[in-house]
């Protein structure tokens, strides 16, 4: 049994949060806090210059450009991800003054399940918004890629998790935020920090260059590159019974005439196309265990939301006991497989470079393994990701509260099937992009361990 006993003054000093429970003084956050307060520190009080939140447009009615905004999704552990990046209007961004981010400003997550995310403001983002999900803070006294590195390691987060009131909708107010303890290394550490958060950005802003080469260079084989369906003055698709017949469907969203325009490009390539189930040996779903069999440790249960097309996030993972996994073992993925989404945010996929730890994905990610004699298994996990598949996967999903991809038409997705030297070509740019993505990974876990070192042991 593990307890803690709290002086009475000590309760006292809690009392802003009217925290008294067991949970916040959790014998291993007392343990944690002790262990900064040996090293030189402070409250984060006393380096905070400002401190402000964001807010959502009224409606949320994200225009298709403008001015960037920063979800919670966007703020990852030191670094800002813009592939899922929404926009507001000029006008709502002049309204949200107080929220506009400003260079070397240091973001924090505080509600949701995905609280306590750090990243620094960085010259890409300067002049973008956040929503109210997150916080911006101006600092004084303290090099802002080692704050947020410290917020992201193993004793920064413990804060975050010490402070997070609310079930439903955890959430950390400024109050709490200003009570985390921080520890204070030498300027010369700080800057060591900083650096390898920068060489780390640099590789990923080199993984991003190479995906964007690699993009072109399909859209300009296809003949879609800078290319746009052309608008119609009357939105009207005219089909016969057959055509609905055949499709089972006979909504007007299915039949828009973008979705006909760019399966035309695809079907009318040079080299040909096959149906998604044509080339592949198997496409097989994951299992659902139920909740009833999640434990604290054990075997990684993939759900969609560790899956991006550029990482399998496994930090956040549930687990399966290594029991329910022995019984299961017919799941785990293998290296060179695709992992696809066909549920919620349907369409992800996420090729398995290496030899995968143990795990077993959820029925909502599909376990694809390609023909090779057809095309590189990494470069059709490129072309699942891209535009060409995303429309068919738009025109096809159906579903009113959970969106799911049919297995029908996860089998009958069109894919062009490339010319070898143009695949070749592709794929040395998207491998060389993942082996930068792994490097920036290295390099900001090596920047966490760093300061969870120093913690421990000093500099």
């Amino acid at each position: 049994m593990q307890t803690s006993i709290i002086k009475h003054s000590e309760l006292t000093k809690a009392s802003y949060s009217f925290r008294w429970d067991a949970e916040f003084f959790d014998p291993r956050v007392l343990a944690n806090e002790q262990l900064i307060q040996q090293r030189n520190s402070c409250l984060f009080d006393e380096l905070i210059e400002e401190i402000t939140g964001g807010a959502t447009p009224l409606g949320a009615d994200y225009p298709t450009q403008g001015i960037p905004f920063l979800r919670v999704q966007n703020i990852m552990q030191n670094y800002i991800d813009l592939s899922d990046i929404v926009f507001i209007k000029e006008d709502d961004h002049k309204t949200l003054l107080r929220s506009q981010l400003q260079k070397e400003d240091v973001l924090l997550t505080i509600t949701g399940v995905s609280y306590g995310k750090s990243a620094v403001v960085t010259d890409d983002v300067v002049g973008t918004n956040i929503n109210q999900h997150s916080v911006r803070m101006k600092l004084k006294g303290i090099n802002s890629f080692y704050l947020s590195t410290f917020l992201n390691c193993k004793y920064g987060y413990m804060q975050s998790t010490k402070h997070i009131i609310g079930v439903t909708r955890p959430a950390l107010d400024y109050t709490s935020i200003k009570k985390f303890i921080i520890p204070l290394f030498s300027e010369k550490f700080q800057k060591n920090i900083e650096d390898m958060v920068l060489k780390a950005h640099a590789e990923r802003e080199n993984a991003n260059m190479l995906t964007k080469e690699a993009q072109t260079l399909l859209e300009k084989e296809l003949d879609i590159y800078e290319w746009t369906p052309k608008k119609q003055a009357l939105n009207i698709s005219i089909k016969k019974h057959s055509d609905t017949t055949q499709a089972n469907r006979i909504d007007a969203e299915y039949y828009q005439k973008k979705y006909d325009a760019i399966l035309k490009k695809i079907t009318s390539y040079k080299g040909g196309y096959k149906a998604l189930g044509e080339i592949c040996h198997t496409i097989e779903k994951g299992i659902e265990p139920g909740s009833k069999y999640y434990t604290e440790d054990g075997v990684p249960f993939i759900r969609i939301a560790n899956l991006t097309p550029y990482e399998l996030s496994l930090s956040n993972a549930v687990c399966l006991s290594n029991e329910y996994y022995k019984k299961n073992k017919k799941y785990q993925p293998k290296q060179g497989d695709i992992l696809l989404s066909k549920d919620g945010t349907a369409g992800i996929a996420y090729y398995l470079y290496d030899e995968p730890k143990a795990m077993i994905p959820s029925s909502g990610i599909l376990r694809l393994n390609a023909d090779l004699s057809f095309i590189k298994a990494e470069v059709l996990a490129f072309i699942l990701n891209s535009s060409i598949v995303k429309n068919q996967v738009e025109q096809t999903i159906g579903g009113a509260i959970i969106l799911h991809w049919r297995m029908e038409d996860v089998y009958n997705t069109i894919i062009p099937i490339l010319d070898k030297k143009i695949q070749d070509e592709i794929a040395i740019k998207i491998t060389n992009a993942h082996q930068s993505r792994q490097e920036s990974k290295r390099l900001l876990e090596l920047a966490k361990s760093t300061v969870e070192h120093a913690i421990e042991n000093g500099e």
